[in-house]
């Protein structure tokens, strides 16, 4: 068994700092493992834990309104918001039972995030308000054959509601299969399906909006990683009923002229169709099918090209140099305007269509949303944009004696957002090297005592 515990105590002399921030931030958790049988061919494993975050009214009040609880949300009912509140608390936890020995393959596990549950103070929480529970079967050999030295096969499902029961997502049914081939090259593939579901977060606090059918496929294919030259390949596609797809590229090269000296090259491109892309939520009492509030939308054609090169190189047991680079480039381009037409639904009134008018001057969109109706019309930002970075890490190590090292780290990041919404790849990179370089030169020295 294992715990871990945490406590934040913040100092906040400010007005401001006092309503952005909450004042105590604490959080206990406890997670371990045991074996059913002698021969621990079947494991249960588990963790628990609770948090309590504390501090003025204004500062809870938007904590609980902030990504991931959004207590604000019209529809539910399971939460509330409240005013006055000057602390939070909550919990979650997760069960998993596992046959981790033979041939036949068994995974099952049961969990649930309260809504109050909050981790952010200790790092990312991804979310909150959800009951999941998935279960996986499936069968693998490892007795070489005519084609294959190793293969396995998996099938998945799973479901997850919120406190209120809601199914928010679900994968109803996943294949998910790996081998590896006799000259030692590693195949895997995957496919999913995912039936209609309720989306909690897509209005960012607003009502549900009801998510149309989705597959997606993942695959993977490698050479011999044993060989000085390594060859990866990994695609993934998604689509949903909708319109909206993802389109995801990878490519691994790995060269290893010595047993002390790496080489790896892994460029990526990511193309992202996504039909309802949020843009903003604007108050409005006339939108009484969507309690009060536009939820603005668009459709985004996102671009992204990656590339990461790494150099690992040992000169001896004592003397090594890492060093780390990658330029990322991705631009989203944004186009037929609309706003959700009632909650708990997938429809939309797109602006320019009907009485709706929408027009475009000096970076601000203009939208009257009904013509020569009562709703008043309304501006918002060109969201498009194009970021850019070079990030870059070199690592000298030296451990001049056991358990003493020193180390001399070179740090360079690059930025920058010139020609949002226009993806153009060769004068991206020469803008990319024309912006301003922040450079950070670090030295650690650690030394190790013998009592």
């Amino acid at each position: 068994m294992g715990f871990i515990g945490t406590a934040v105590l913040r100092d906040l002399r400010t007005d401001t700092l006092e309503d952005f921030l909450a004042q105590k931030a604490f959080s206990f958790a406890l997670d371990g493992w045991a074996s059913l049988d002698k021969k621990n061919t079947w494991v249960v494993t588990g963790w628990f834990g609770t948090t309590r975050v504390s501090g003025n009214q204004t500062a809870l009040y938007q904590i609980q309104q902030s990504y991931p609880h959004y207590f604000q949300r019209p529809d539910v009912t399971h939460v509330e918001l409240d005013e006055n509140a000057t602390s939070m608390a909550g919990w979650a936890g997760r069960f998993t039972l596992n046959k981790q020995k033979g041939h036949f393959i068994f995974n099952a596990a049961v969990g649930a995030i309260e809504p109050g549950f909050n981790s952010t103070d200790m790092g990312f929480q991804w979310s909150s308000d959800r009951i999941n529970y998935h279960a996986l079967i499936g069968y693998q050999w490892w007795k070489p054959g005519k084609i294959f030295r190793y293969w396995a096969a998996r099938l998945f499902t799973a479901q997850t509601y919120d406190f209120g029961g809601n199914k928010i997502a679900d994968q109803r049914l996943v294949f998910w299969g790996e081998a590896q081939f006799l000259n030692y090259w590693y195949l895997r593939t995957m496919a999913a399906y995912g039936p209609e579901r309720w989306s909690q977060d897509l209005t960012r606090g607003g009502p549900l909006v009801r998510m149309p059918v989705s597959t997606w496929y993942d695959f993977t294919l490698s050479t011999d990683n044993r060989k000085p030259v390594v060859v990866s390949l990994h695609s993934y596609l998604t689509s949903e009923k909708s319109g909206s797809n993802i389109s995801q590229f990878d490519i691994g090269l790995y060269w290893k002229p010595r047993k002390n000296l790496t080489l790896a090259i892994e460029p990526q491109y990511i193309f992202n169709n996504d039909v309802v892309q949020w843009v903003d939520n604007l108050d409005d009492p006339l939108m009484t099918d969507t309690y009060g509030k536009r939820h603005l939308f668009a459709e985004i054609v996102q671009k992204t090209l990656a590339c990461s090169i790494r150099l690992d190189w040992s000169f001896n047991p004592k003397l090594s140099l890492q060093a780390y680079i990658q330029p990322f480039i991705s631009v989203g381009a944004y186009n037929g305007f609309k706003e959700l037409a009632r909650s708990r639904s997938f429809d939309f009134n797109l602006y320019g269509k009907g009485d709706s008018t929408i027009s475009y001057k000096d970076r601000i969109y203009i939208v009257d949303p009904d013509g020569p109706g009562p709703a008043s019309p309304f501006g918002f930002y060109n969201p498009n944009f194009n970021y850019k970075s070079l990030r870059g890490t070199v690592v000298f190590r030296w451990e001049y004696r056991p358990g003493s090292a020193l180390y001399l780290v070179w740090t360079q990041n690059r930025e920058d957002f010139s020609y949002p919404g226009d993806f153009d790849f060769g004068r991206s990179l020469r803008t990319l090297f024309d912006a301003p370089a922040y450079n950070i030169l670090m030295l650690k020295f650690t030394y190790q005592f013998k009592l």
